[in-house]
């Protein structure tokens, strides 16, 4: 794994974007904001019954910390929109047992993301852009995730 992490190519946002991260859990009342820079995942190893999780803006964070998310074997719903993410970076959701729900829009996903989502058994639900898709490629994606739900903002369909 760790030659396949030097041909990852991270596209970068400008410097003067930043935004909060906000953790969700769906089981609690309220919604608690984690504010931290972009590489400060470590406050999530201490939410382990952690349902939902929301990333999204926060550029690199699964490059920039590939195990930042192995402690939340409950999380049920994930969002990554936004967060620059490339599609080997998708490997370290295969973790994830009870993960059903995915948003990775907004990351320019390519045919190469196909092989790491069709990983993901347990997926009901993506949220996901086609737009850099060829309609072969969709296809190839449609069957790859055999009873997923695909949410796409731009579809062949």
């Amino acid at each position: 794994m760790a030659s396949q992490n030097t041909a990852m190519t991270r596209p970068t946002k400008p410097a003067s974007v930043s935004r909060p991260s906000s953790i969700e859990d769906q089981s609690a009342s309220s919604e608690t904001t984690v504010p931290a820079p972009r590489s400060d995942t470590t406050s999530l190893s201490a939410l382990p019954d952690l349902k939902s999780l929301n990333l999204r803006g926060n550029f690199g964070v699964l490059y920039e910390d590939q195990n930042c998310l192995a402690t939340l074997t409950k999380l049920t719903n994930l969002s990554l929109q936004d967060t620059d993410l490339v599609a080997e970076e998708l490997l370290n959701l295969k973790n994830l047992p009870k993960l059903s729900e995915l948003n990775i829009l907004e990351n320019n996903p390519n045919r190469f993301c196909i092989p790491y989502l069709s990983q993901l058994k347990q997926l009901k639900r993506l949220h996901f852009s086609s737009e850099y898709f060829s309609k072969e490629d969709w296809q190839q994606l449609k069957m790859a995730l055999p009873g997923v739900e695909i949410i796409d903002f731009k579809s062949y369909d």
